[in-house]
């Protein structure tokens, strides 16, 4: 009940490829039936990459990245004590950046009880579990990626194969 999602982003400029309508950049679901491979709207790497650190600083608890970019008094407070969102997070940025990266695959993950996220390097840093998966509703929390699955992050889809080929430790033993 798992799927593996990956990007291909080579970000390559539409006008400058003949026979190139759009954007190349991808996002690829794997699942045990089948492989979905959708398009990534953004062509710009550097946009992306801006907007995944713009969220970023919004919910990291300790980003030295961030430097004086807005963040450091909303660092890890979407809510306030009452469970209300806060005015600090952008929520319509964490319901593009979904919409960008895994709405092309959304019926292939829709269900999964696991996503495995093998992102390109510039994706690693960004906290796939903020992403809104909906818009939220005036004075109520964005409907977060969490929710709907279980998240790991890997660095490669190989490390995923060895991951699984290790075997369990024996009962009472320590690693």
């Amino acid at each position: 009940d798992e799927a593996l999602v990956t990007f291909l982003l080579p970000s390559l400029a539409p006008a400058m490829i003949a026979g190139l309508d759009g954007s190349s950049n991808h996002v690829i679901a794997v699942t045990r039936d089948s492989v979905t491979v959708g398009v990534v709207p953004e062509i710009s790497r550097r946009a992306l990459n801006d907007r995944v650190t713009r969220l970023r600083c919004q919910v990291a608890v300790s980003d030295p990245g961030c430097g004086k970019a807005g963040a450091q008094g909303l660092r890890g407070a979407m809510f306030d004590e009452d469970d209300q969102p806060t005015t600090g997070f952008d929520d319509t940025l964490a319901l593009t950046l979904y919409a960008d990266l895994f709405a092309p695959v959304a019926p292939a993950i829709a269900g999964r009880e696991h996503l495995i996220v093998v992102p390109p390097s510039d994706l690693l840093r960004l906290p796939f579990a903020a992403l809104a998966v909906t818009p939220a509703d005036p004075g109520q929390p964005p409907d977060w990626m969490i929710r709907h699955h279980a998240i790991s992050v890997l660095p490669s889809v190989g490390s995923l194969r060895a991951l699984r080929q290790q075997r369990p430790a024996p009962k009472g033993a320590e690693r």
